[in-house]
């Protein structure tokens, strides 16, 4: 919303968009004069990655975390790239390489917050029994950081 566009463009970003008032696509093609965007993160749903997809630029690049676009023949007839980030296959998986990998990024990540060096964005602390009203929260996609369940 345009209430977090200062938000947003604190963390180096050129423009913002408000996709309950804008066209996102529409936005996207304007801001780059039809060329569309060399990568996008699709990490909200399938809806979402469909619009990356619709914006990216010859040879360009998807990952998705959360809900792969809708892929057809035609999706790639503009040499893009689709890739799905599933970083919880290494746990289900019998790759103890990947299981190990996974368990070092986590180790680097922790030590990043730590020593202060990235900001793990937490909005609030809640305990075991407002876990639903927490989920509920987040739902509303309101929450600018993360919401933690302290389990002690």
């Amino acid at each position: 919303s345009e209430r977090n566009h200062a938000f947003v463009k604190s963390f180096g970003a050129a423009h913002a968009i408000d996709y309950g008032k804008e066209d996102v696509v529409a936005r996207i093609m304007e801001i780059t004069n039809g060329r569309g965007v060399d990568r996008v993160l699709g990490a909200v749903d399938s809806a979402t990655s469909d619009q990356g997809g619709k914006v990216l630029a010859f040879r360009g690049g998807i990952a998705t975390v959360a809900g792969l676009p809708t892929l057809k023949e035609s999706t790639f007839d503009d040499a893009k790239s689709v890739h799905r980030v599933a970083y919880g296959g290494a746990h289900t998986s019998d790759n103890r390489d990947a299981q190990l990998d996974l368990a070092r990024m986590a180790d680097e990540m922790i030590a990043l917050v730590v020593e202060k060096k990235i900001d793990p964005m937490v909005q609030q602390v809640i305990g075991l029994e407002d876990i639903p009203d927490g989920l509920a929260q987040l739902e509303t996609r309101h929450t600018r950081g993360k919401i933690v369940a302290e389990l002690v």
